[in-house]
């Protein structure tokens, strides 16, 4: 964007109002000439702001206790204002060379410092390069706000998870089949292993010892006396029937057991010999007879040992041993499947006992005789058996909790606590982990993770690109500023040009070679007595760096065809020789770019300008004081520079920098010394030095100004003064035969050594 006109400035800097007077049109090449003091700096600032867009560089220029900052700059062809604090038009296109761009670019007071190395490698690399340095800023940017989301993630899930776990092991975590039932046998194991002295002390249920009904019994009840007779039985049978009752057998068994060898009745002592009924009784009640008998008193007894009280009272002590020792395991594992319900086994068996004993009372009355198949007796039979068998699967799950019991105590004497805890709580995360919620969770953590990761390998690919691009890029601008730096006659190079990321920050960092010696630039940490860039280059030659960085980067510019360029003062502490090759360097930009500006206090530098350009494609300004405010208003740099010390000073220079003019009388050089020396001191003095006084009296003055005076600060100047002007008097003051024509070497010295002593001032 060309600057147009500059229409308005208000209370900015200098500036109460600033207005243009005249045809101050801007063209191509703009020289812009203003004493000190005179608002050039913040002409410069405002056009930095309208660049940039950044408002700063004007508030902070602010005038204090006038109004808000107002500007208006005609440009591209629209009016850019700034009021409220923004510009309603920004450009891109400008490219600024003033203390700014130094102290934010190249140095500040002494040193270079990372900020320097940074912006200079942006300033340089150019716009892909700064591209590149930008994404990578922005995937800082980007991953460190990943980062933080994950963060935030990771400390939810800390709160979720049962501690201590890895959040990345949790993460891991896949689904597993019954995971509820396998946490409560760990936990089962882990209290086990936590007290397996007290667990391996404890007792297993045991088993109820429950018999099966004789089988003697029941044959008793089905048994006969096959020995007896069918005559014996009959008559034996009769008799009882019709002489006895049911217990009539029985009666007469026991009374055979009573009768004598003497064969006398027990009941009348009469003689029965020869009873033929006793005699049958004698045969009925035989051997076989008495052996049956006793079976069926064997069968009683057995009744009470299966069925008996002791028997169901021993049953149901071991029902309630297991049900406490059951009650004792419950803190481990849940064994209620094996307690004991006994109420209708023990019914069954005493219903059953009853009957039995009743039958087999029934069949010792009559032992002979089969005992009937009661129905009641059968249904009591198969409850008993019913019942039997429910203890019997009782018993199977009583064996079953015993093994359970026997792997808890295993698992408590050999089981270690710390492998229990680590799997109890991999199980347990393994649930929590299934829930929606932290399932959530968990996807928008590892979703943070893997875009943090291309974020990282896109960061590793630019940088590795940014590296490439960077490095051929300062390796060409370090050659073109060695090329500006040998051209302003700088005895000082830069070398080791490379790019770095000092906190993974795209930067820059060079050398200073001097007499092909590098020397590290060092900071502002750098101590006392280490040689650097502080020490190692005089004020004029880090002014001619910064510079040569600026020219280098517009060298090599593609677009610079498409830029203002503005110079603020470019001449800061740079000799007559580097001075001249500044004015070579700015009009080459101004040829090459779509417009170039100067602004100056120095009108001698100025005029080298305005005589080195073509004069249809320029304008010559001024900034000047005008009633309560300053204008901008058309110079006459001709006019203003014509003045004979101006003549002197230009032919001095261009003697040095082109040497002796062809045809040229040196003699004429010679006289141009005092003219310069007097014009000069008359300039800065004009009430020390009338036009009636020369330059001896000049340095008589000097010599004997009062201390604290202004002149007295010349002093240290007088060897120089008085060297000059001894050299050139002779010149000045010859005869009619004058004097002998300089020699070349011995006027240059004393011309340099003229212009060093002014221009030092």
């Amino acid at each position: 964007m060309l600057i147009e006109k500059v229409l308005k400035v208000e209370n900015v800097g200098r500036f109460a109002q600033l207005l243009p007077k005249g045809d101050v049109q801007f063209r191509r090449l703009n020289l812009v000439y203003g004493p000190n003091g005179h608002g050039k700096t913040t002409l410069a600032g405002i056009v930095r702001s309208m660049g940039t867009g950044d408002p700063a560089y004007i508030s902070e220029r602010a005038k204090l206790g006038a109004g808000a900052p107002h500007v208006e700059i005609r440009a591209g062809g629209q009016n850019a204002s700034f009021t409220q604090g923004k510009w309603s038009v920004t450009a891109s296109d400008f490219e600024i060379f003033d203390s700014t761009f130094v102290s934010d670019n190249v140095y500040t007071g002494e040193h270079v410092d990372s900020e320097h190395r940074k912006n200079l490698y942006q300033v340089v690399v150019g716009a892909a390069a700064v591209a590149l340095a930008r994404r990578i800023d922005d995937i800082d940017t980007e991953g460190r706000a990943l980062a933080r989301e994950a963060a935030g993630h990771e400390e939810k899930l800390k709160e979720i998870i049962q501690a201590p776990f890895a959040v990345d092991d949790f993460l891991n975590l896949k689904p597993e089949e019954k995971v509820r039932e396998r946490i409560g046998d760990l936990t089962t194991k882990l209290s086990a292993a936590r007290k397996s002295k007290e667990v391996l002390a404890r007792r297993e249920p045991e088993p109820l010892q429950v018999q099966a009904l004789p089988p003697k019994v029941l044959d008793v009840l089905r048994a006969t006396v096959e020995q007896i007779s069918k005559q014996a039985e009959e008559r034996v049978r009769q008799h009882v029937a019709v002489r006895l009752d049911n217990r009539g057998e029985q009666w007469v068994r026991q009374g055979l057991e009573y009768l004598r060898e003497d064969a006398a009745c027990p009941f009348c002592a009469q003689s029965t010999e020869g009873v033929e009924l006793v005699a049958l009784f004698r045969k009925y009640f035989s051997a076989g007879y008495r052996e049956h008998v006793i079976e069926i008193e064997r069968a009683v007894n057995l009744v009470e040992q299966t069925l008996g009280d002791q028997v169901l009272h021993g049953i149901q002590k071991k029902a309630l041993e297991n049900e406490a020792r059951i009650r004792v395991w419950a803190d481990l594992v849940d064994l209620g499947y094996a307690k004991a319900s006994l109420a209708a086994f023990e019914s069954a068996a005493r219903k059953l006992r009853t009957l039995l004993n009743d039958a087999l009372k029934q069949k010792l009355a009559n032992p002979s005789a089969v005992s009937p198949a009661a129905q009641q007796l059968e249904a009591a039979l198969r409850d008993y058996v019913e019942g039997r068998q429910n203890l019997e699967a009782l018993n199977r799950n009583i064996a079953r909790a015993a093994e359970e019991v026997a792997t808890v105590k295993k698992d408590a004497a050999t089981a270690g606590e710390a492998t229990l805890e680590q799997e109890l709580r991999r199980l347990r995360n393994v649930q929590i982990r299934e829930q929606p919620h932290v399932n959530e969770l968990c996807s928008k953590l590892q979703q943070a993770r893997v875009l943090k990761k291309k974020l990282e390998e896109e960061k590793k690919d630019k940088r590795k690109a940014l590296e490439n691009l960077a490095e051929q890029v300062l390796s060409k601008y370090e050659a073109a500023i060695n090329d500006l730096l040998k051209n302003f006659g700088a005895s000082f190079r830069i070398a080791g040009t490379k790019p770095s990321f000092p906190g993974g920050k795209a930067s820059s960092t060079y050398k200073i070679s001097i007499d092909n010696n590098p020397l590290e630039l060092g900071d502002s940490n750098t101590p006392r007595g280490v040689p650097c860039f502080r020490t190692a280059l005089s004020a004029g030659d880090k002014s001619t760096l910064a510079l040569a960085f600026f020219v280098a980067r517009l060298r090599s510019d593609k677009d610079l065809n498409k830029k203002t360029v503005i110079f603020d003062d470019p001449l800061s502490s740079l000799d007559d020789f580097r001075t001249s090759c500044t004015t070579n360097e700015i009009c080459w930009i101004a040829r090459n770019a779509a417009q170039a500006i100067v602004l100056s206090h120095d009108a001698t530098f100025l005029k080298a300008v305005f005589d080195a350009h073509e004069k249809a494609s320029m304008k010559v300004v001024e900034i000047a004081r005008e009633a309560a405010g300053f204008v901008l208003r058309e110079w006459d740099v001709v006019r203003y520079c014509r003045h004979e010390t101006h003549r002197a000073y230009f032919n001095l220079r261009r003697y040095l920098d082109s040497g002796i003019p062809e045809g040229g009388d040196l003699r004429i050089i010679a006289l141009d010394i005092r003219i310069y020396l007097e014009g000069s001191l008359r300039h800065l003095f004009p009430d020390q030095f009338p036009s009636d006084k020369w330059l001896g009296d000049f340095i008589e003055t000097i010599r004997t100004a009062p201390a604290g005076s202004k002149l007295a600060t010349w002093k240290h100047r007088l060897p120089d003064l008085e060297a000059v002007n001894d050299y050139s008097k002779k010149f000045h003051h010859a005869g009619p035969a004058g004097a002998p024509p300089p020699n070349d070497t011995e006027l240059r010295t004393h011309v340099e050594r003229a212009i060093g002593t002014m221009q030092g001032a």
